[in-house]
């Protein structure tokens, strides 16, 4: 009977393999077909192979306790080579890494290491999935990197929206005593006319008082006249005598002066604005930067020897190393400086013996017409041993004046050079790290 093992249809369904399984006597059919008949004819644990009928024990776990068969699994469907259209490319060449069809083999590989196709098959496809998987593994470092991105982005849009609340308000703050300095103004302004004016009413009451009994005489004078009483125009006319006596002596108050008041306003120029600027605060926008450069230490000299500019706020860095000679004290001689005493010249020469060349690092400023303050970590790294890492922090004012910042005597140059030591990497070189943070960037 045919072997079903060999062929791509299952012999109970008749159609393609699905979760081929191999049974005891080598024939493959699909796990489902092959539990369907586990499930009608097994007897006493054992069932009759459909094909062959031989007896077979039933696993544990049923059509999906026997072994999957991968050969007919992984059956690769047949390509055409691209260089010979009527042949089919069924196998490998190692010597290459090209897959090769029997022409190819017999012009072009003659003597190579070609493998069957399916005979290499299963192995690239295990190296497939383990790079699947390595693939995989990937995907947290950059989820974690893009949770950080997104994180830092929500962070600048909090910090812009706090920074903004913050100028809006100490703007209205500002706003808010220029409208009091308004209202001070005006209030002294009306106060000081409102005063003139109730002086002023005062004084044209009184003058309305006499207007109005002056038109009450000139009334009754008139009255009296037409009267054909002799005697009373005799008694009106003494009594008109008197008042116009008594008016005449009335003296008119004097006029006073009002309150003169002019409003010059203030000249708005750059000072104003300089000063409003002042008043409302300072605004610090930073920017950080942590950036590492590389020197090959059989580079270094006593000229110093400078790295790429990098950008740091728009400005540019340049971060330079050189190695020069300090000399340095000889502790064999200074424990036996009795010996010396009668010489104290040659005593002095004899605690420097030969220069020891040191390390110096240089942190510069590279923009002109341009000032800044950084602060700024420095660090030589030790890639084996960080608690060895050399480190500077400080804090600096850049500009055309003072454009760099020296790091001297970092370590002496033997100790650096030593590959045990763990300051150069396999290309001989050192690493320079530098956070830097700069503010109050200044034209």
């Amino acid at each position: 009977m045919e072997d079903c093992s060999t062929k791509l249809e299952c012999s109970i369904c008749l159609l393609k393999f699905t979760k081929p399984r191999i049974i005891d006597c080598h024939h493959t059919f699909c796990e489902e077909c092959l539990q369907d008949h586990i499930n009608n004819c097994t007897r006493n644990n054992k069932f009759n192979c459909p094909l062959c009928r031989k007896s077979c024990n039933v696993p544990p776990l049923g059509a999906k306790g026997f072994q999957s068969n991968f050969y007919v699994e992984d059956e690769a469907v047949d390509e055409f080579c691209g260089v010979h259209d009527q042949h089919i490319l069924d196998g490998f060449c190692s010597d290459c890494q090209v897959v090769v069809c029997n022409e190819c083999k017999r012009i072009s590989h003659r003597g190579h290491d070609v493998q069957h196709l399916q005979d290499v098959r299963l192995a690239f496809k295990q190296e497939l999935q383990q790079l699947q998987h390595d693939l995989e593994d990937q995907i947290p470092k950059f989820k974690t990197f893009s949770d950080s991105i997104k994180t830092n982005i929500s962070e600048i849009k909090e910090s812009k929206e706090s920074v903004c609340m913050q100028i809006k308000g100490q703007g209205d703050k500002l706003c808010e005593k220029i409208r009091e300095l308004e209202q001070q103004m005006i209030q002294n302004v009306t106060a000081t006319h409102e005063a003139d004016v109730k002086s002023m009413n005062r004084i044209s009451e009184g003058v309305d008082t006499i207007l109005l009994q002056l038109h009450d005489n000139i009334k009754t004078i008139s009255q009296t006249s037409k009267d054909r009483s002799t005697v009373k125009i005799i008694n009106r006319v003494q009594i008109a005598k008197l008042q116009k006596e008594e008016n005449q002596k009335r003296k008119l108050p004097k006029v006073p002066n009002a309150s003169s008041a002019k409003f010059r306003p203030g000249k708005i120029d750059q000072m104003t604005s300089s000063l409003l600027l002042e008043k409302m605060g300072k605004l610090n926008i930073y920017q950080e930067e942590d950036f590492r450069q590389t020197f090959n230490a059989g580079l270094i000299t006593e000229l110093w020897l400078e790295s790429s500019q990098i950008l740091v706020g728009g400005l540019s860095w340049k971060v330079s190393v050189s190695k020069s000679a300090s000399k340095t004290q000889n502790t064999s001689i200074v424990e036996n400086v009795s010996r010396y005493m009668a010489s104290p010249s040659s005593l002095l020469d004899a605690f420097y013996v030969t220069p020891v060349q040191f390390l110096h690092v240089r942190l510069q400023f590279d923009s002109k017409y341009k000032s800044c303050q950084g602060k700024f970590t420095i660090k030589l790294i030790n890639e084996e041993d960080g608690q060895l890492t050399p480190v500077k922090d400080d804090n600096q004012t850049f500009s055309d004046v003072c454009h760099s910042y020296d790091w001297n005597d970092v370590i002496d140059f033997e100790t650096l050079a030593d590959p045990n030591r763990g300051f150069l990497n396999g290309d001989n070189n050192i690493t320079i790290q530098v956070q830097l943070k700069v503010t109050d960037i200044m034209q």
